[in-house]
């Protein structure tokens, strides 16, 4: 039985591991509190997850641009290498987007931004974390409609099928939480890799452009169980 939340990220990780390291990960996830990895990199990536986000919502780039001049102080003050490096890694994301329209991966109407309720979404009898940045609600066609964004951040680099992952576990999560009174635009379901500026939207799955994995990766995680 697990009996600690599995992140969408350390599923990815599953996905590379050796057989006797999958072994590994599938007792320590029974047996003891999994080592967070971090979804989309924990608070190493807050600085500039955070300010994406905002500037997502208000579609205003100025809480980027504050967000690199806070940081490039913080960057000159700081005095342990590992420190330098995280806030150069934030930088080097922040630049990314300081000009990007981020528009682009919104719906083009009014949005009203939602409570992220955590809740841990079951699925295949595996416990998962679902921890996206942002859920708006928006109104179609007389309808009341669904967005998210899920914003991730990997050194080791995500390929498509684990944003794939991130995007049907985000799917489920607005549905579990939403989906009584709202219905799901598939287009603005969506997951971004914001080094890469990869997005991978629930419409794709659908459409078959991007193959779901989450169910076939929790039948091989479930079989070592």
């Amino acid at each position: 039985m697990i009996i600690k939340n599995v992140t969408i990220k350390q599923l990815a990780e599953f996905r590379r591991l050796s057989d006797r390291r999958r072994q590994s990960f599938a007792r320590q996830i029974q047996t003891t509190p999994a080592m967070s990895s971090g979804d989309g990199g924990g608070d190493y990536w807050i600085s500039s997850s955070s300010a994406i986000s905002n500037a997502f919502k208000l579609q205003n780039n100025q809480f980027i641009a504050d967000k690199i001049s806070q940081l490039n102080d913080s960057y000159k003050a700081a005095d342990h290498m590992g420190s330098k490096i995280m806030y150069k890694r934030n930088l080097e994301i922040l630049h990314l987007y300081e000009y990007f329209n981020l528009s682009a991966w919104a719906p083009a109407t009014a949005l009203t931004y939602l409570t992220r309720p955590k809740v841990t979404l079951i699925k295949q009898n595996v416990p998962l974390q679902i921890l996206p940045q942002l859920v708006f609600s928006f109104e179609q066609n007389g309808e009341a409609m669904l967005g998210g964004a899920w914003f991730v951040t990997w050194l080791e680099k995500f390929n498509i099928g684990d944003l794939g992952m991130y995007t049907e576990a985000l799917f489920e999560y607005l549905m579990l939480v939403y989906g009584r009174d709202h219905q799901i635009d598939p287009q603005f379901c969506f997951t971004a890799d914001l080094i890469e500026r990869t997005v991978v939207s629930y419409d794709q799955l659908q459409n078959g452009a991007v193959s779901a994995v989450l169910s076939p990766t929790l039948d091989e995680l479930n079989a070592l169980i």
